[in-house]
């Protein structure tokens, strides 16, 4: 969106961890609206000084976007058949979310409603089903994600892949290993794609997403394979968060300085004419000079040879 940076900078979404681990199947483009549903929400993150926290959320907040953010998202000239297409698959969208004893599955749909009126926007609702994972959080695992970072992607595998390092934000070292099955399951990679060479699913579904992390948003991830023996079983993946990049960065231009200013005390306290550089060499070495017997220069074209102490011409 064009005032995208401006208006949602600073903003942050949270999801249950079951729901950030959940499979869902949603396009970048469906991934954006349910992030635009989400960025107004005001989930219960605590019990404290909350006098109706023995009572359970039944409703959803209904959420409107405006007809000018999806003109942003969708583009002017097709964004209503565009929409009316996303919104007709979207609401039979849901999330496949593990039971905690992994034992079982459950299917919980994502929305409730979507309407869209001209002169209003798309009105958005969430699934009752979905109050446990987004607003009811209070005494859950949940994950802060920057609704700026996760808008500026550019690709499904990438968002989806940030939403699970940012899981392990808070940990000590920002590293997570995902087994190779685990994060096609996360990811919600199709079987059979990218199953013929383990290159191509580390291509597509690795390194780019990778990329496209560093590029767009204020993070940076680096990976290393996880083998068994010669075969590839899992990625760790190691989560660089914005405020530790930026420290770096100081700590480097820090490192810089001084480096200049050393070099300029060593320039000054050297005496004039004096230069630290080593003495150049010359290109050819200066033949010896020979004497005769009468103390004449010994001139000679050919080499000179010394034997028993004296000049052989």
């Amino acid at each position: 969106m064009a005032d995208q940076k401006k208006t949602d900078k600073g903003v942050v979404v949270y999801q249950a961890n079951p729901l950030v681990e959940g499979r869902r199947d949603f396009s970048l483009i469906e991934t954006r609206l349910f992030y635009l549903g989400l960025r107004d929400l005001k989930p219960q993150l605590t019990n404290k000084n909350v006098p109706w926290n023995a009572m359970s959320i039944k409703d959803f907040p209904t959420t409107i976007i405006s007809t000018k953010d999806l003109i942003d998202l969708f583009g002017n000239k097709k964004y209503y058949s565009t929409l009316k297409d996303i919104c007709r698959g979207l609401v039979k969208k849901s999330v496949e979310i593990e039971s905690e004893d992994e034992k079982g599955f459950s299917e919980r749909p994502v929305f409730l409603d979507l309407t869209y009126k001209v002169d209003e926007g798309l009105r958005l609702v969430f699934s009752p089903f979905m109050i446990p994972y987004l607003l009811e959080l209070a005494d859950k695992q949940y994950t802060k994600i920057p609704f700026e970072q996760i808008w500026n992607l550019q690709s499904k595998y990438a968002v989806r892949l940030l939403e699970l390092l940012l899981q392990y934000q808070n940990t000590k070292t920002h590293e997570r290993t995902i087994m190779y099955e685990d994060l096609r399951r996360y990811l919600n990679v199709a079987a059979g794609e990218y199953t013929d060479r383990m290159n191509n699913f580390i291509r597509n579904v690795v390194d780019k997403p990778i990329k496209d992390i560093n590029k767009n948003t204020s993070y940076k991830v680096e990976y290393e394979k996880v083998k068994d023996g010669r075969k590839v079983v899992g990625f760790k993946f190691k989560l660089h968060l914005p405020a530790e990049l930026k420290a770096e960065k100081q700590k480097q231009k820090a490192k810089e300085a001084l480096d200049i200013v050393a070099g300029l005390a060593q320039s000054k306290s050297m005496t004039p004419g004096q230069n630290n550089a080593p003495p150049a060499l010359s290109k050819k070495r200066p033949m010896p000079v020979f004497l005769d017997k009468d103390g004449k220069r010994l001139e000679y074209e050919k080499p000179v040879r010394i034997k028993d102490g004296k000049v052989i011409v």
